[in-house]
């Protein structure tokens, strides 16, 4: 089978955004964040939202990343996105006003609030199959992709939802988890870790790793011959920044 076409889903999406403003806060010390703001510049131009760039590094105190968040607070873009903050300053995020995080989060009822990785890999699945019903297995649980993804999912009232983390038996993992789930969504970051012998599955591919400088996914690209794959790169990721822009879209007119 040929790897879903989620630039395609992205397209879709983009055709709805009509304009806006976003400050892009940028880790200067990451080239992988550094290569993402200029694609994020590139989309957004087409579009017609204005982005406003500035840039921290990794050696910034977090009050430095939260003075430019309060200065973005106070103007008069539509929202705000930091891309790659420390350790030390992630939660810095916590300071953008909720009218201005686009990007999303974790914890929050409305679903046009939560996680644009979520909702990214919700809506690739949408349109490939009708969730009803439907048995779906989440590897790893983390705040970006596992626990929002299983809230959404339970929204569209699947059959199941099961979740395994870095303490599941991978035995259990491959031999049951796996071969019981219509629809896997992984978020584990481990290159190539789920691979097998399986048929008419979807896999969604939302874990990222770097390996000799490429990037990988958490999905063997050979389960692509069998079943519904996400491409890595151009899978998750142009979903996400068009659902990303979709709300800076929607806040410019009051609607997020």
């Amino acid at each position: 089978m040929p790897f879903i076409d989620c630039e395609k889903i992205a397209k879709n999406i983009l055709r709805t955004v009509k304009g806006g403003s976003l400050a892009v806060l940028t880790n200067r010390d990451d080239p992988s964040a550094i290569s993402y703001t200029r694609q994020l510049i590139k989309t957004a131009d087409k579009v017609g939202i204005h982005i406003e760039e500035e840039v921290f590094s990794s050696y910034w105190l977090s009050d430095g990343v939260i003075r430019l968040i309060q200065k973005h607070n106070e103007s008069e873009v539509h929202g705000i996105l930091v891309i790659s903050p420390a350790q030390n300053q992630y939660e810095a995020i916590n300071q953008i006003i909720p009218s201005k995080r686009v990007e999303g989060t974790d914890a929050d009822d409305n679903p046009q609030r939560v996680s644009c990785t979520a909702r990214a890999c919700v809506e690739i699945i949408a349109t490939q199959t009708p969730m009803l019903g439907k048995n779906c297995l989440i590897v790893g649980y983390g705040k970006n992709v596992g626990k929002p993804v299983s809230y959404l999912l339970l929204r569209r009232h699947v059959g199941a939802v099961t979740i395994t983390h870095r303490y599941t038996k991978q035995e259990d993992l491959f031999s049951k988890h796996i071969k019981e789930a219509d629809i896997i969504i992984s978020g584990v970051g481990i290159p190539h870790f789920i691979r097998g012998d399986y048929k008419d599955k979807i896999f969604i591919d939302a874990g990222i790793s770097i390996v000799d400088g490429r990037i990988k996914g958490d999905i063997d690209p050979c389960l692509a011959e069998f079943n519904d794959v996400t491409p890595v790169p151009c899978g998750v990721g142009p979903v996400t920044t068009a659902l990303l822009l979709q709300n800076v879209s929607l806040a410019a007119v009051g609607k997020f």
